[in-house]
């Protein structure tokens, strides 16, 4: 049981699973609701600069999450990122 309550505690032993937005997935949920409205050109801009937010919200995760869920959840996100929009 100890293993798996240091998976979603950080350093000081406080439980890390949620926390409150930080600029980059505000910056994602914005793009991504524009995106929707939009069309075109704009669309298609707006959908890669939610892409991007959301790589940046996942690499901050991944190198300086508060526990290792918040890591291991950034790379999955990067992962899951690289899968959909590279094939």
């Amino acid at each position: 049981m100890n293993k798996i309550r240091q998976l979603f505690t950080n350093d000081d032993g406080q439980l890390a699973i949620v926390q409150p937005p930080n600029l980059p997935i505000i910056a994602f949920v914005g793009f991504k609701l524009l995106s929707l409205i939009a069309s075109g050109q704009l669309a298609s801009v707006l959908v890669v600069a939610a892409d991007v937010s959301l790589l940046i919200w996942a690499a901050f995760e991944l190198l300086a999450g508060d526990s290792w869920f918040r890591r291991f959840l950034g790379l999955g996100v990067a992962v899951w990122l690289a899968v959909t929009r590279l094939m």
